[in-house]
């Protein structure tokens, strides 16, 4: 039978409880029943659930598009009737206009 050291098994026996330790630090620890019924889960998943952007709510975002369609639409018309020279014409000229 081998005899060991005192010294040897301190050191045998740190290193062991070093390695239990780890092993239970990395598992960590773990709760299965939650007494909230689920509902922490589902407000940290979206805690502003009425806001799309930071600040805007989805009807914010339908008019703000809407908006803009609109405008957009409109110096869409506006750019065909300068293009067709449709529209009035500058007062900047120095002959008379009939307009």
């Amino acid at each position: 039978m081998r005899s060991t050291s005192p010294t040897a098994s301190i050191i045998r026996a740190a290193g062991v409880l070093g390695v239990a330790t780890l092993a239970l630090a990395l598992t960590g620890c773990a709760q299965t029943d939650r007494a909230d019924g689920g509902r922490l889960s589902k407000i940290q998943g979206n805690v502003s659930p009425e806001l799309d952007m930071l600040a805007l709510r989805p009807i914010d975002i339908d008019n703000r598009m809407y908006h803009t369609w609109d405008v957009n639409g409109r110096m869409m018309w506006e750019d065909i009737y300068s293009g067709l020279l449709l529209d009035r014409p500058s007062r900047l000229t120095n002959n008379p206009t009939p307009w």
